[in-house]
This record gives C-alpha cells, structure tokens and sequence, in this order.
C-alpha cells in the first residue's frame, strides 16, 4: 500500500491514471492494469485512460464493452473477482486471449454525482490468490 501512496501522492491530472496503473501492477506483481472510462459514441465501449503491461505503457486504445469482465462491473456497480479460468467465463474476447488472461479484478469508477463512469482493472496471467 505503502508504495501505490507514494508512487501517486505527486501525480494529478492526465498524470494519475498512469501513475495508479504502474504503481499497482508493481505493488501487486501482476503484468496488466487498466484504466477505463466508459464512451457511448454511439454504443457502450471503453476507452483506456492508462495501461501498464509488463514493463511499459501501452497506447491508450478503445475496446468493446460487450463479453468482458468490465461489462459485469459497471452493471453491477460493485468490485468483480475472477480467481480464475476468465476466459472460460467470457470466451471468445480478443483481449482476453491475446493478454493470455486468466485471472481479473475490477472496481467501478463513479463521478461526484455515484454515477458509474469507468473502472480500473487488474488482470494477471495466472490465477490470483487472496490472503485469508
């Protein structure tokens, strides 16, 4: 915890997303870290704010919103964990398969107003363990 407070307590603006996104991948030790708002132009999709993979920054890109794990949390409104097997639970999701996805968390992002208006997930290429 200790070091995505540090890691982010100077950054604002454009900077945070990024910023979040390293320092939880590094905290957490996991490859992947999204930022996601949510688009309607003119159907659902999200737009990535920030994504770490491996060892870098990727190119912010927009995705479809249907068939992912982050379709479940912005309906749901709440925090979504898949231990593991994600792919079997969202079968046939390009980025699923081309990040070798096995495990994901996600958390709604809401505005001032409650409104859910992205998320941040984490996903890893293998399963994640909590501690008990």
């Amino acid at each position: 915890m200790q070091s995505i407070l540090s890691g982010t307590a100077s950054a604002t603006g454009e900077n945070f997303f990024p910023a979040l996104a390293k320092n939880l991948a590094k905290a957490l030790d996991v490859p992947y870290v999204f930022v996601w708002e949510k688009i309607n132009d003119p159907i659902p999709r999200l737009r990535s704010l920030a994504f770490w993979s491996t060892d870098r920054f990727v190119k912010n890109f927009e995705a479809d919103l249907e068939n992912t794990p982050c379709n479940t949390v912005l309906e749901s409104q709440q925090l979504c964990y898949y231990p593991k097997d994600l792919q079997q639970y969202f079968p046939n999701n390009p980025l699923l398969e081309q990040l070798d996805a096995e495990s994901y968390i996600g958390a709604p992002l809401f505005d001032v107003d409650q409104n859910v208006i992205g998320n941040l997930s984490i996903v890893d290429v293998k399963p994640l363990q909590t501690d008990k």
